[in-house]
């Protein structure tokens, strides 16, 4: 897409930072504007997507059959209605943005295993009281609830682990929730980066997105560095464990078995 628009959207320099074209001008312009203070973004957000693709996996192994994607952003090949829908699953995907939405429906057309609810993340009950969620979802069943890169668009004043357990407390017995969050323990830089993001994302601590997860089980290998989680093809588009830019891989991951 070449459209201009007024104002970037985080969706779009998401897609942008991926190499996507689910993008307008204003956000190439700022993803141009991102790069030149740090190439880590564009590094972190592919191993972001390869941990999406992971859980979706482990979702399935352990028998989870449907999903709620939060935040679910523009489609592409390897978002979370394409993983789930090879797998055989059901998928609902939510977001904020109007044009997400409309490109998502638009991908999703003809498939009945997968629906699209225009909503705020922030609020579970309008999520939950959305008709694709409400009936393209059993909540007798378990399901797996895709948290990935979105909490750091909670700010602390919007209680985000109340937002957490709002969406904790709908599941049944041997759902799962997996999360993903950009952290302040990494580059300095990110946190220039992060204020020139639409949303202004929050980067928080390590022990601060942990008092995030849900009640449940924390799996193995718990909350780590997003690329440590049970990787299983070695480092995603050149991106690497441990050290970012001279800093600890500013980005964690855990998934919970509730």
């Amino acid at each position: 897409m070449s459209t201009e628009v007024g104002e970037p959207t985080m969706a779009g320099v998401y897609d942008g930072l991926l190499g996507g074209i689910a993008n307008f001008d204003p956000d190439r312009r700022l993803v141009e504007e991102i790069g030149k203070l740090s190439s880590s973004p564009q590094r972190l957000e592919r191993e972001n997507r390869a941990f999406l693709r992971r859980a979706v996996g482990y979702c399935a192994e352990v028998g989870v059959r449907q999903f709620l994607d939060l935040g679910c952003g523009a489609p592409r090949d390897d978002s979370a209605f394409a993983l789930v829908r090879g797998l055989g699953c059901r998928v609902v995907c939510v977001d904020v943005d109007p044009e997400v939405v409309a490109h998502t429906t638009l991908a999703v057309d003809g498939i009945d295993s997968a629906g699209v609810v225009e909503a705020d993340c922030r609020r579970p009950e309008a999520v939950f009281g959305a008709d694709a969620v409400r009936f393209g979802l059993d909540f007798g069943l378990p399901v797996a609830v895709l948290m990935v890169s979105v909490l750091q668009f909670v700010p602390d004043a919007d209680d985000p682990a109340g937002v957490v357990a709002g969406y904790r407390s709908r599941l049944a017995p041997g759902s799962v929730v997996a999360v993903s969050h950009p952290s302040a323990d990494g580059e300095p830089v990110l946190h220039a980066v992060a204020a020139m993001c639409p949303g202004r994302p929050t980067l928080r601590t390590r022990s601060e997105v942990a008092a995030l997860l849900p009640a449940g089980r924390v799996v193995e290998p718990g909350l780590v560095p997003v690329p440590d989680w049970r990787p299983d093809d070695g480092p995603v588009g050149g991106a690497v464990s441990g050290p970012v830019g001279g800093a600890r891989y500013p980005y964690y991951a855990a998934v919970v078995q509730c």
